[in-house]
């Protein structure tokens, strides 16, 4: 997998050729019955969305097509996030209302879930879905 991921020259292709392969390693463990029992992770849950996500180049360039295919953006939203640069501290003194993913809808689901970067696939919890609460 590693020789193809070398081959493969479109950013776009190899962020879709990282995400499948983030997908077939998370298939065994999201499929398992405890995990489907016991974690509240469901469209709809959206506390991780309001936390600050790395994304590779490749990534960005592929949310960057998606946006420019039309998906409709807060840009004056993003621009704030931004300004927090990789200082989390900077980022959790926005609102939670200001800290909210620009991909995520009015209700609660992702707007560019096919597309959406491998940190996002793999965030899960086993619990409560207050664990993952950032409100405050």
């Amino acid at each position: 997998a590693l020789d193809h991921l070398k081959k493969l020259t479109n950013p776009i292709l190899r962020a879709k050729f990282v995400h499948e392969a983030v997908d077939d390693f998370n298939q065994e463990v999201f499929n398992h019955p405890l995990v489907k029992q016991y974690s509240p992770c469901t469209m709809g849950c959206s506390a991780c969305c309001h936390t600050q996500v790395s994304v590779t180049e490749d990534e960005a360039t592929l949310l960057a097509r998606v946006i420019n295919q039309g998906l409709s953006i807060d840009k004056n939203r993003l621009e704030r996030q931004m300004r927090a640069k990789d200082d989390d501290s900077e980022y959790y003194k926005m609102s939670f209302e200001e800290r909210k993913c620009i991909f995520l809808l009015e209700n609660g689901s992702c707007g560019v879930y096919e597309d959406r970067p491998a940190v996002c696939r793999t965030n899960a919890v086993i619990g409560e879905a207050s664990q993952c609460d950032t409100t405050n």
